[in-house]
Formats: structure tokens, C-alpha cells, sequence
């Protein structure tokens, strides 16, 4: 994967000359829709660890177990490394 410098690099023409052409233009959208797929990733990693720590802080003022109901689970891991 490029980097997001670099594809901005190559966008460069087209904000000086104001012209584009559709080959530089895939590549920043699919930059893009990776970066959201991060975002949401993260954004779920998040939420779980809320969950975590709501339920660690509720076990720590009640003494009612961690393991509430509200706990999201943990998905399976793939083998694959993100790409």
C-alpha cells in the first residue's frame, strides 16, 4: 500500500493545473475505504474496551461480577495479518 503522502504527492498536478485523470483518482478512494475500514475497526476495539472497563468498575463498586451481560465478546482473531 502507498503511502497517503505519496498519493497526495501525485494528486498534485491536478490542484496546480486543475485537470485530473481517472488513474490517480482510484487510488486516493481506495486509500480512503482503507482508512475507514481502520476507523471502524478501531471504533469497535473502543467499544469493547468501554464494555471492559464498565464492567471492572462495576465490579469494583457492587461486587457483582465482570462478566455482565452487556460484556461484548471477543470475535475469533483471523490468522491474516491486516492489510
Amino acid at each position: 500500500m502507498m503511502p497517503v503522502a505519496a498519493v497526495i504527492v501525485e494528486l498534485m498536478p491536478c490542484v496546480a493545473d486543475g485537470r485530473a485523470t481517472p488513474e490517480p483518482l482510484a487510488r486516493p478512494a481506495t486509500q480512503r475505504d482503507n482508512i475507514d475500514k481502520r476507523i471502524a475497526d478501531l471504533t469497535e476495539t473502543r467499544d469493547r474496551l468501554d464494555s471492559v472497563i464498565t464492567g471492572a468498575t462495576t465490579n469494583l463498586l457492587t461486587g457483582r461480577s465482570c462478566r455482565a451481560e452487556n460484556v461484548l465478546p471477543v470475535p475469533a482473531q483471523d490468522d491474516q495479518a491486516p492489510g
